[in-house]
């Protein structure tokens, strides 16, 4: 769509014009799939919505086991404490929802709530689920029921500016970090902690990019992913102590890190699937961790988030089906004039 603008005003003057049609969207975030050159040439993709993604149950052989329910599209796996159930981002019918997935009874249950939900997370115990919402009008965290019963529980009183991506829980329960804008610092990771005076602060705060936090299962480290270098890597932290030390974990790019259950791994996710690195500890309560050298867990491509089973031979994947991928790029040259005729300036 387009609309004549008035630079001096800065109002739009007109009605809105279509001027391509079926340009392929994103469903997970909104995003278009077309770009524009200041000398007037047009890329773009169609093809209408892009597939959120299909989520599944994998062996690390790469055997799939489970599918997280067919009829919807799904996304942003996440096991239960008991690895009976997985919490996943739905899309349906145009909006973003949260539903709970029982492995042994192969039941989707969706958590009723009004507005857009997403990237649930489980708390410690097992009996509620946590995920970002606009429930309430603005987007906040909140908690509740993985059965969908009882009042969802707003984390935070005002309006943070959440970033849409993962968050966690530290496994005693009492620090909650998120990814939220900050400002001149890009991307940070704060941490909150529910039901105390204190207020959210940041915990990671660079010039970087930073987010997707994970925690040891002991709490006393935090991994997560930063553009710091340039590219996308993972790194690793002492917590709450985040300014004594910095590990680089990954290599040649990675992303959305997770801690196994027992501490011995961090995965991430790369062009080539899902990473493992091998972590071994030092000795004494304030050693550091002492990664190895990243290995292939899972050779798969297309994968856009996942989680590690507490057992560790099994993980629950996001993928986005090569098939439904788009194949083309549509290039058109002196588009500007075009523009013109379609949309004039008044």
């Amino acid at each position: 769509m387009a609309a004549p603008f008035d630079l001096e005003a800065l109002t739009v003057r007109g009605e809105p014009v279509k001027v391509v049609p079926d340009v392929r969207l994103r469903i997970s975030n909104g995003g278009a799939h077309f770009a524009l050159s200041q000398t007037g040439t047009l890329a773009y993709v169609t093809g209408g919505l892009d597939t959120f993604a299909e989520s599944f149950i994998a062996e690390r052989s790469g055997r799939q086991v489970a599918r997280l329910d067919e009829t919807v599209s799904t996304g942003n796996p996440a096991f239960s404490p008991d690895g009976k159930r997985v919490a996943l981002t739905l899309y349906r019918g145009g909006t973003f929802g949260v539903g709970v997935y029982d492995l042994e009874r192969r039941l989707l249950t969706p958590v009723a709530l009004a507005g857009d939900s997403a990237y649930p997370i489980w708390t410690r115990d097992g009996d509620r689920v946590t995920f970002l919402s606009n429930a309430g009008g603005r987007y906040n965290y909140y908690s509740m029921r993985f059965d969908g019963g009882g009042t969802p529980e707003p984390l935070f009183s005002t309006d943070q500016g959440f970033s849409a991506v993962r968050s966690a829980w530290s496994p005693d329960g009492r620090q909650f970090v998120y990814a939220k804008a900050g400002g001149k610092t890009g991307l940070d990771i704060w941490t909150h902690s529910p039901g105390e005076q204190a207020t959210p602060r940041p915990l990671i705060n660079t010039a970087a990019n930073e987010s997707f936090p994970s925690f040891s299962p002991d709490g006393r480290f935090i991994a997560y992913q930063s553009d710091e270098s340039g590219a996308v890597e993972v790194y690793v932290r002492p917590f709450p102590q985040v300014d004594t030390r910095r590990e680089l974990i990954s290599r040649s790019g990675g992303t959305a890190p997770r801690w196994s259950r027992d501490g011995t791994e961090i995965l991430y996710l790369s062009e080539k699937g899902i990473m493992s690195v091998p972590v071994a500890y030092g000795r004494g309560e304030t050693s550091s961790p002492l990664p190895g050298q990243p290995s292939v867990a899972l050779a798969m491509t297309g994968l856009s988030s996942f989680d590690v089973s507490p057992d560790g031979r099994t993980f629950a994947i996001e993928r986005v089906p090569v098939e439904k991928a788009a194949r083309e790029i549509h290039v058109v040259v002196n588009w500007f004039e075009e523009l013109k005729r379609l949309v004039p300036a008044r």
